[in-house]
């Protein structure tokens, strides 16, 4: 196992895109850190956006009447969501410290031959027709992964039109309670509870017995003759073998593993450098739209057009 810093982003999806130091959960060793001169770019990105909260010195006093003050260069202010460093720090210890978000749904992409199991359709949240789809491949067991659950849901806050999260499965082998786990939260996200679901799993990683799924879905008032038949429907565990085949295909062996538009990254590092990250592929997304492309096709066009990562990320999740 590797680990980062303390908090809850640990065993998700966001290494190769977060930053030096990233750490995960798995064999995978490689950790997707920058360059220092990617390290720079994110370190300089991150000093803007403090910047752009501080508010601007007075120009100073003019010596003559018609003088007029320097024309100060345009900022792009940062969202009323945003948090600060040491804020993003200590959720990252909490995880469901806010309210989980309102349960979507991702449609499941047509059966990969090379894959086996079967696919079915994932939990997401934020906006379906997102220009920027960041597929996170988690572990509910994973100390690392717990430190992205906050860190994922201020993705969305500050960018709710354009990001959306999509919770896919990658529940290692040797953490020998994190595919009973994973089947539970499919049985949950049958009944709309997933990230309420999942939030409590991440705050009690020492419970994941039989016992405590049953009572987490009784606390979640949930329909527990419908639980109870989906804990035991083969198809869920079937759900969860595919997506973890999916996850190893794709080079995100360990956890947690992000795939922003098709650009991989695993392990944890910061949520600024996911930001950062993220900021870039909406960037790039836009410019897609901007020729024309309709809005709910610009993530599946960026990420397949995202070198071979993305070319296999898009058709693994819509089929081309």
């Amino acid at each position: 196992m590797r680990i980062m810093r303390a908090g809850w982003v640990g065993a998700g999806v966001i290494a190769l895109a977060l930053g030096v130091g990233s750490t995960g959960c798995g064999a995978d060793k490689q950790s997707a850190q920058k360059t220092p001169a990617a390290a720079t770019k994110t370190a300089e990105a991150t000093k803007t956006a403090e910047a752009a909260k501080t508010p601007a010195a007075k120009p100073a006093e003019a010596k003559k009447p018609a003088a007029q003050p320097a024309k100060q260069p345009s900022k792009v202010a940062p969202p009323s969501t945003a948090l600060s460093a040491d804020e993003m720090k200590e959720l990252e210890r909490r995880p469901g410290a806010t309210d989980a978000p309102k349960d979507r749904s991702f449609a499941a992409g047509p059966k990969a031959s090379d894959l086996p199991g079967k696919p079915g359709p994932s939990p997401s949240m934020g906006k379906t027709d997102a220009l920027v789809k960041v597929f996170v491949f988690s572990d509910f067991q994973c100390p690392v992964c717990r430190r992205a659950v906050e860190p994922l849901k201020q993705l969305v806050k500050e960018f709710p039109d354009d990001v959306e999260v999509v919770w896919k499965q990658n529940a290692l082998t040797t953490h020998r309670r994190a595919e009973p786990a994973a089947i539970a939260s499919i049985a949950a996200h049958r009944q709309g509870k997933f990230w309420a679901f999942h939030d409590k799993l991440f705050q009690s990683q020492r419970n994941l017995a039989d016992e405590d799924f049953i009572a987490l879905a009784e606390e979640l008032k949930l329909d527990m003759k419908k639980f109870n038949a989906d804990l035991a429907d083969v198809s869920a565990k079937e759900q969860v073998e595919y997506e973890r085949a999916m996850a190893e295909a794709l080079g995100a062996r360990g956890t947690p593993g992000f795939f922003i538009n098709g650009k991989k990254s695993v392990g944890w590092g910061s949520y600024a450098g996911l930001r950062a990250n993220v900021q870039r592929a909406i960037t790039a997304a836009k410019a897609i739209e901007s020729k024309g492309v309709k809005r709910a096709d610009v993530a599946k066009q960026a990420t397949a057009g995202n070198g071979p990562d993305g070319a296999k990320v898009a058709t693994y999740m819509w089929g081309q």
